[in-house]
């Protein structure tokens, strides 16, 4: 895991902008505090540097990447610059420094992530004549695009975000993995054509102007959303979407994005068969095991974000009986973290603690309060980038600051398994109405008569599919309901509601009479992405590598969308094939477990305890064009206690974006 960045002036005379790479680095050492190299390329040479945090031994190599001049002796002769910056997972040896290139230094790369298959890539690239100088993941992704072009792509399993020059085309090519696990962002304009892992980079380019789009502050505050289109919370910055790449051709400036894969998904509805679906938990088992053990291939400790959920206890579990059967009395043994939040509902302390005893791990604990939050809210809100949508990223934030305090460098975390095998409400009123679609009335009414819990609602029967046919039929009216029920959104400024309107619908999109189409639409566009993000900036807010097995194992992924629908909920049941596939490793406690938590955290009782300052940071607000501050403070009282009593995520996103405009100071 790491952070690249690069520069291409698009002018001669405005080559200068490359002595900028080392700031843009500098905004993303977090991701990488083990290493760091630029390399610079102009018509007549290719220099090599190193910085501060550069380590001696990769300063004394040997190899042909092998930095040999400082960063600050670069002159203005470069048109094109690569940076890297390296937390070293796997062989901490000089040979991982990047930028990598080929032995004929045509090629060159600057890498983030893993590619958890390399092994094999590499023994069939060594059998069509590569030979290999290094044992990293980064030189056999290198050779495998010499060998296969952007082929190569759909040959890895991982994670990843890179960029490749190549010195013959003079020619950029980019890529991100399948399904957004690793995030890259880029600027293109008259001066540069930049990229990076992170915005906060991007943001420190020479003459960038910090401008919010008006277009990602709407479907925050109204809908929800985040990084729904290409262009980020800050105009002219880009995410470069999951699943897609790009060239950028350097003589003719040209860029070209390119979408590289597609999710397809099984169609049908089938009647539900016994036998089947006991075939289907069997090659589940295996396909989600050994997601999880490839995952375990690391040179430092790794360690397992528990929260006490179906998800993270599978995963726990597989690992303590992946190290139970190596029968190593120097095994070490399994780290475990958690949040905990000691007498409040949503306390899952009580189900991590059984799993940790039944797996006999060592258990860490923390337990995130509003003191903490108030004095670390500002850092959270920096290296996230962009607003979040509540609390729970506090709370996954304190998880990973507690594992950087042990020697544990990788987590494997539970994300995507619920839109993978459907964990979520909207899942089970799919799964109802996809039955009825179809007149499979066995499957409707197994579902319709099964067991209650917060995943199968009922009332949601009627309520999601009544949101979403009102709010497209009748579009003003809905919005006029919305400003009635819901306070806060009287104090958006009515340009932006009018400009924006027709985006009302993304509110509700969580409805379909299709379970997989539902489940592939959530898994492959933003709200798993979504996810994705504030895992990763929280990890690597720490330095901490985050690992997720149910995302980035395409075969996995693949397979279980090519199943029906029909067995992934039943009797009621979220996630009923992964359930019934885990059954006899994982508690019976945890099996039969109905209720869903997640990364909670007692939001209300921390924004009644931050209230006074809270308040006293609205009142600093001036009116702009997104907000009514004026009137929003005016009326705070009314608002904020309504909040409290009703839904507090509406308040949550006004405040964290106000606090977002004061950190990036825009």
């Amino acid at each position: 895991m790491c952070g690249i960045s690069g520069i291409v002036a698009l002018k001669t005379n405005k080559r200068k902008l490359l002595e900028s790479l080392p700031t843009l680095m500098d905004a993303i050492k977090h991701r990488g505090p083990d290493d760091e190299g630029c390399s610079f390329f102009s018509e007549k040479e290719i220099l090599c540097t190193f910085g501060n945090d550069t380590p001696e031994k990769v300063k004394n190599s040997k190899l042909p990447y092998s930095p040999i001049a400082s960063i600050s002796d670069l002159d203005n002769n470069y048109f094109l610059g690569l940076g890297h910056r390296r937390l070293s997972i796997m062989d901490h040896s000089e040979c991982g420094h990047q930028p990598m290139c080929d032995k004929s230094k045509n090629y060159w790369i600057v890498f983030n992530g893993e590619i958890y298959n390399y092994q094999s890539i590499k023994i069939v690239l060594e059998k069509l004549g590569h030979q290999f100088i290094t044992q990293t993941d980064t030189e056999v992704l290198l050779n495998a695009y010499i060998e296969w072009g952007e082929e190569c792509l759909l040959k890895l399993n991982g994670m990843w975000s890179f960029v490749l020059y190549d010195c013959r085309k003079n020619e950029l090519f980019g890529a991100r993995d399948r399904f957004g696990v690793k995030p890259f962002y880029y600027v293109n304009n008259e001066e540069c054509f930049a990229f990076s892992s992170e915005i906060k980079s991007l943001i420190r380019l020479p003459n960038f102007e910090k401008k919010i789009n008006p277009l990602a502050v709407y479907d925050y505050l109204v809908t929800g959303k985040l990084e729904v289109d290409d262009e980020s919370f800050f105009k002219g910055i880009y995410e470069l979407k999951p699943a897609h790449n790009f060239s950028f051709n350097l003589t003719t400036k040209t860029f070209k994005k390119n979408k590289y894969y597609e999710l397809s998904y099984n169609k049908q509805w089938e009647a539900f068969d016994t036998s089947k679906f006991n075939k289907l938990t069997d090659v589940v088992f295996q396909k989600v095991y050994q997601a999880v053990k490839t995952r375990l291939r690391a040179d430092v400790e790794i360690g397992t974000c528990l929260s006490g959920g179906l998800d993270s206890t599978i995963i726990t579990c597989i690992i303590n009986d992946i190290k139970n059967k190596k029968k190593d009395q120097n095994e070490e043994v399994q780290e475990l973290f958690t949040a905990i939040y000691p007498d409040n509902s949503i306390n899952e302390e009580h189900w991590a603690e059984l799993v940790s005893k039944a797996t006999n791990t060592n258990w860490n604990k923390t337990c995130p309060n509003a003191k903490d939050l108030k004095e670390q809210l500002e850092d959270l809100v920096y290296y996230q980038d962009i607003p979040f949508t509540s609390s729970s990223s506090f709370s996954q934030y304190k998880v990973m600051e507690l594992v950087s305090k042990t020697e544990v460098k990788v987590t494997l975390d539970g994300q995507g398994a619920d839109e993978l095998f459907g964990g979520y409400s909207p899942h089970y009123v799919a799964s109802v109405f996809n039955s009825l679609k179809k007149f499979s009335c066995s499957s409707f009414f197994n579902n319709i008569n099964g067991q209650k819990s917060n995943f199968s609602n009922r009332s949601l029967l009627y309520l999601l599919p009544l949101k979403y046919n009102f709010s497209k039929l009748f579009q003003n009216s809905y919005q006029k309901r919305l400003i009635q029920s819901q306070p806060e959104l009287n104090y958006i400024n009515k340009k932006l509601w009018n400009d924006n309107s027709e985006r009302i619908e993304l509110k509700n999109d969580e409805f379909s009479c299709d379970l997989n189409k539902l489940l592939a639409h959530q898994f492959t566009q933003n709200k798993l992405k979504h996810l994705l993000r504030l895992a990763d900036r929280n990890a690597m807010r720490f330095s901490i590598e985050s690992r997720t097995p149910f995302v980035d194992d395409y075969e996995l992924v693949e397979f279980v969308f090519n199943q029906s629908g029909a067995y992934k909920i039943r009797n009621s049941t979220s996630k009923y094939l992964l359930r019934e596939a885990f059954k006899k490793l994982i508690p019976k406690e945890i099996y039969e477990r109905k209720d869903k938590i997640g990364f909670a955290t007692p939001e209300n009782e921390w924004l009644k305890e931050l209230k006074p300052i809270i308040k006293e940071m609205i009142s600093e607000q001036k009116n702009d064009e997104f907000v009514d501050w004026a009137g929003f403070n005016e009326n705070f009282e009314s608002i904020y206690d309504n909040a409290l009593k009703t839904n507090t995520q509406r308040l949550w996103r006004l405040i964290n974006f106000a606090i977002w405009k004061k950190v990036y100071q825009v």
